[in-house]
């Protein structure tokens, strides 16, 4: 029994050591080097760091201005701590999330000095959002590092070449029109006005479904529309989540389906989806980073977890494979899914409808398993379609809010494309304002707010004259702050909050930024967005097929409140006026 007890005590001391070193010595020994190196920013208080103040900032901060969609400085109002943050400490200052130490970055040029070159190398994802968001992304392009990064990288870019993107013109337009199709209904139904965000976003999450991986709400196959309503409410629990990333309170939880990961106990319930109703279940899911949770038998009621949709998305897909093997190919005809140019044929595999798969010719190295797959298909649905989703949904209020625009943009879509019929590739490539007004856009309201970085090693800056050099130590982390970034009136001018789309015309690229790495809507370095050009053609179909059909002005009911949740959305929706032309 005593050496029981002593067995129990060196364990609890050994564990006492590991805590300490984890969350206090080696936080702090990282704290001393940051000062040492020039860095300042607001004082953290242990275990919490700067969580405290952000939360106090988030809960006493008021709403935009709900009248100004013209112009105004929205970064006040969705990043608070920030902007007091920087008057107080400059555009690159330190501050910590729990025991997480983060490099705060709004400085184009210390941006450009920290990663430019074979530094952009020393750069990986932050390990504590890798945790929170593994659910969401599981181990797919957005959070693979290293020769995995490279390697799914190399695998999935050929997908979005011009030639494949030209081929999703018509499935963009067939779901496209039954939108407005909808919209049309609602007006002619006496509806004053319509959350136009709603039908968007809907809208953008049908297109990528079907043409990443051919599945829709609609699908005829119960188990295609079971995967696109559960990958839905997947991401609508992330966003319900109130918790802050970083917040050592939260560490408790169970294991996460997408990794060996730790994720909050905290549950949530949302409405069972058509396809599960129609089956006589009703499906719920669980908090917004823990999906491998407990079954519960309360009536036929049950938790969603990421291995029951891991399984959907294998019984929907594939016919005989394991998590660990390479693909087979698709089991079912998939007319325009980027599956099979992911796949490689499987030496057991067995496919129903092979016949209806393009064949592809690709090298043993160019594969992906199971779950591999399973993941680069959640990254594309939520990463494929928010972003859009988003930029046209902001799109539409600016030229609700802007008239002039509206009607320049819609006489530039008509000369070029005329007022009905099919768009192409070519058409889409001649609209050069709608072009110009889509960047500004991206540049008033980035639908990606942040970019992080973690540095992987001790990573040396030379900054200021060249003579200065500072070190930032392994494991910290960088957030890029892309909204303050754009709204810099020491890179923009003195209309930087302004809706100017004539500033692309000047210059089509960078706006007149007066520093290259000034504009980033779409990331920077080698982790660019992959599909940002699957976005712009998708923004320009969507775009030019509303104003054919309708015009916009901003209804009365709506409040102009934007608010980060991941990415920079309307609170309440917007609401627009639309009025049939045709």
């Amino acid at each position: 029994m005593e050496l029981v007890v002593q067995a129990l005590a060196a364990a609890a001391a050994l564990l006492a050591v590991f805590f300490l070193s984890t969350l206090y010595l080696s936080p702090a020994a990282t704290a001393r080097r940051l000062r040492n190196a020039g860095f300042r920013g607001p004082t953290p208080s242990f275990p919490l760091g700067n969580l405290r103040e952000i939360a106090s900032s988030l809960a006493s901060n008021n709403d935009t201005d709900e009248s100004n969609t013209k112009g105004g400085d929205i970064h006040a109002a969705v990043f608070p701590y920030f902007a007091r943050w920087r008057r107080a400490f400059g555009k690159v200052f330190v501050y910590w999330l729990g025991t997480e130490p983060f490099l705060y970055v709004a400085d184009p040029e210390f941006l450009k000095a920290a990663t430019a070159g074979a530094l952009g190398k020393l750069w990986g994802k932050p390990d504590v959002f890798r945790r929170d968001r593994m659910p969401m992304f599981g181990r797919g392009l957005v959070m693979a590092e290293g020769d995995e990064w490279a390697r799914h990288r190399h695998i999935i870019a050929p997908a979005f070449s011009a030639t494949n993107l030209n081929d999703m013109i018509g499935v963009m337009e067939e779901t496209t029109a039954k939108m407005l199709g909808e919209w049309g209904d609602m007006v002619a139904a006496g509806q004053s006005c319509v959350d136009v965000e709603k039908g968007v976003v809907r809208n953008a999450a049908e297109i990528i479904a079907r043409a990443s991986f051919g599945i829709s709400a609609d699908d005829d196959d119960a188990t295609g529309a079971r995967v696109f309503h559960k990958l839905q409410a997947m991401q609508a629990m992330l966003f319900r989540s109130t918790r802050l990333v970083g917040d050592p309170r939260h560490l408790r939880g169970v294991e996460a389906g997408a990794g060996d990961r730790r994720a909050p106990a905290r549950h949530h319930r949302v409405a069972a989806s058509p396809a599960a109703a129609a089956g006589g279940r009703r499906r719920t899911t669980c908090c917004s980073c823990c999906w491998e949770g407990t079954r519960r038998a309360r009536g036929r009621e049950r938790k969603l977890t990421t291995r029951e949709l891991v399984d959907e998305c294998k019984t929907f897909f594939f016919s005989d494979t394991s998590d660990s093997g390479p693909l087979p190919m698709p089991t079912r005809p998939k007319e325009l899914s980027m599956l099979p140019r992911f796949s490689v044929p499987h030496p057991k595999a067995t496919p129903r409808t092979a016949a209806s798969v393009p064949s592809v010719n690709v090298s043993a190295e160019r594969k992906l398993t199971t779950r591999e797959l399973v993941d680069e298909c959640k990254t594309f649905f939520f990463g494929g379609h928010e972003t859009t989703a988003l930029a046209l949904s902001w799109t539409l209020l600016m030229l609700a809010a802007h008239p002039e625009w509206q009607a320049a943009v819609r006489e530039e879509v008509v000369e070029v494309a005329g007022r009905s019929g099919p768009l192409d590739a070519a058409a889409l490539g001649k609209l050069t304002k709608m072009g110009c007004v889509l960047s500004e856009v991206l540049r008033l309201y980035p639908p990606s707010p942040n970019v992080q970085r973690q540095a992987l090693q001790d990573v040396v800056v030379v900054a200021g004259d060249g003579e200065k050099k500072v070190v930032i130590p392994k494991g910290t982390n960088m957030w890029i702050d892309v909204v303050a970034m754009h709204r810099d009136g020491e890179l923009w001018g003195e209309e930087a909050s302004e809706f100017r789309p004539e500033r692309f015309m000047r210059e089509g690229v960078q706006g007149g930024c007066r520093h290259r790495m000034g504009y980033v809507p779409f990331g920077f370095g080698g982790r660019i967005c992959v599909g940002r050009n699957l976005t712009a053609m998708e923004l320009r179909v969507v775009l030019a097929m509303v104003l054919r059909r309708f015009a916009v002005e901003v209804a009365p009911e709506y409040r102009h409140a934007p608010r980060i949740m991941l990415s920079l959305r309307p609170s309440h929706g917007i609401q627009l006026r639309l009025t049939p032309l045709c």
